[in-house]
């Protein structure tokens, strides 16, 4: 449902093209390895592979892609581990 929400909001704007989507961290990295997106939105709580640790490895791969993190929960902790994997402030 949030990530309707979100699809949909982005939509509105006409120089972002959505180019896919993922359930999962390991669903998320195959795309972005297939798909080879500017910008990636990561939720940090998602099953199989953790958005914290897909940032990590996503950006160990792919340097030039930003990651913004997204999460419905303020944990400090887990927004400093998404920073520290190279997520956007």
């Amino acid at each position: 449902m949030i990530r309707e929400g979100l699809k949909s909001n982005l939509r509105s704007y006409l120089n972002i093209d959505i180019v896919g989507e993922a359930s999962n961290g390991e669903e998320a990295l195959a795309k972005i390895s297939e798909l080879q997106p500017a910008v990636v939105v990561m939720d940090i709580a998602m099953p199989t592979l953790d958005g914290i640790t897909a940032t990590r490895m996503l950006k160990s791969q792919y340097p030039q892609i930003a990651v913004v993190g997204l999460s419905a929960h303020s944990k400090s902790d887990e927004l400093d581990a998404m920073i520290e994997a190279g997520a956007f402030e």
